[in-house]
């Protein structure tokens, strides 16, 4: 593009300008979109480095000059962000060049692109033993990332059969499949102390609920059942014997539940 331009020269004391064109070529700038990815990604650079060259080649022709190309030479190193923690990051730099016709480099330019980190939360389960786990439970104990869906949770049967540290695995997607991640929900099943007490007949309510907590606490601190405990778990502290326990449990002594 021609372009109007004045040139002084100086000789001694004169000074003398002069009205000249000089020929500017307007360059096109390289735009990116933002990129998206998965917490503890490891392929940021590779994404970043794709999503710069979509835009330089989006880039209209006729914006570009005779004879110009457009690429994109790496991403800046020092300019990834991390992974590591969910939403949006420093953006990345990605360095542009722009050659002749002879393959010669006439320009660079750093151009930035966002980062946005996505990923799910996730809230342990506590169950006993043979206690029911549903599909709804294991959703409810993840909160999706920004537009994430929940799949169904890979919920294997019996797992509260046995006390210890299980997992189920549940699928989140996110910009309609395009990503996805395996969430894993950690179910920590614990193990119920049983035990029967004998109390005279006509003993007080008091007395029965002396009688079941030290039972319960027998149990509660004995070696065996300690050692179904998961690992890392506290030991167990028995708490205040109401009348609704004692009713429930004898009510499940008896298999007359639907009358209690």
């Amino acid at each position: 593009m021609p372009t109007p331009a004045t040139v002084t020269y100086t000789k001694d004391t004169e000074t003398i300008q002069v009205e000249t064109k000089v020929d500017v070529v307007v360059l096109p700038k390289v735009t990116p979109t933002g990129v998206t990815v998965l917490k503890d990604s490891t392929n940021l650079e590779n994404v970043v480095k794709e999503k710069a060259k979509e835009a330089a080649k989006a880039i209209a022709t006729d914006k570009i000059p005779t004879g110009v190309t457009v690429s994109i030479k790496e991403v800046k190193a020092g300019t990834l962000p991390g992974t590591t923690t969910i939403g949006d990051q420093t953006p990345a730099k990605v360095v542009v060049e722009y050659k002749d016709a002879n393959n010669n480099v006439v320009e660079t330019r750093e151009v930035e692109v966002p980062v946005t980190v996505i990923g799910s939360t996730v809230n342990k389960i506590v169950k006993f033993e043979d206690d029911e786990l549903t599909d709804e439970e294991v959703k409810a104990a993840v909160t999706q990332g920004t537009n994430g869906t929940k799949g169904e949770p890979l919920l294997t049967a019996n797992i509260t059969a046995e006390p210890g540290t299980k997992e189920v695995a549940i699928p989140v997607t996110y910009n309609n499949g395009e990503l996805s991640e395996r969430v894993v929900v950690p179910v920590v099943v614990l193990p119920t102390a049983t035990g029967e007490v004998e109390v005279p007949k006509g003993s007080t309510v008091d007395k029965v609920k002396e009688v079941t907590k030290a039972k319960a606490t027998e149990v509660a601190t004995s070696a065996e059942f300690k050692a179904k405990l998961p690992e890392g778990s506290k030991d167990v502290v028995v708490g205040e014997i109401t009348e609704e326990v004692l009713a429930k449990n004898h009510c499940r002594k008896r298999n007359e539940q639907r009358n209690c």
